[in-house]
């Protein structure tokens, strides 16, 4: 009975101590995986509208869409977004989860690929495509039509 007693007391000091540990900032929030402040736009504010994964290439993507992108994607039968719609793409590097056995989190930014969709002088939509690379927010100067077509034909995930 006393080891019984002397087991369970110290099994009772292992959860209290257990239970006080605080995490850090860095624990809690994935700082690796920020977007760069000098971006033009800060799509984590968004809501998201599909996201997906590159095994080959370990990068995963979040598309992101501001309030009129979000309201168009979500209406059955959407087939294009109306003028004031834009869409961010990000896309970051992986990394291996270390609280989540076999999970894969974002590492580094890699890119953000934006699609402005505007009204066009004969009042049809117009979209626009603009991606910036790396930290540094390096404009690249393709013209991106396969892109912009890929992020415009993207389908809204079904959510709970």
């Amino acid at each position: 009975m006393r080891n019984f007693v002397t087991s369970f007391g110290v099994l009772l000091l292992s959860c209290a101590v257990g239970c006080t540990h605080k995490p850090a900032s860095s624990e809690l929030f994935n700082e690796t995986a920020v977007i760069p402040s000098g971006a033009p736009i800060q799509p984590l504010q968004w809501r998201v509208i599909s996201s997906s994964i590159d095994a080959p290439h370990q990068t995963m993507s979040t598309l992101f869409g501001n309030d009129a992108a979000i309201d168009s994607a979500r209406t059955a039968g959407h087939t294009a977004y109306p003028a004031g719609a834009v869409l961010a793409m990000v896309t970051w590097n992986q990394r291996e989860d270390e609280h989540w056995f076999g999970g894969r989190i974002p590492k580094e930014f890699q890119s953000m690929e934006i699609v402005r969709v505007t009204a066009g002088a004969d009042g049809k939509a117009v979209a626009t495509y603009e991606e910036l690379q790396g930290p540094s927010l390096q404009r690249v100067s393709a013209a991106g039509d396969a892109r912009m077509d890929y992020i415009l034909g993207q389908r809204a995930s079904v959510m709970p």
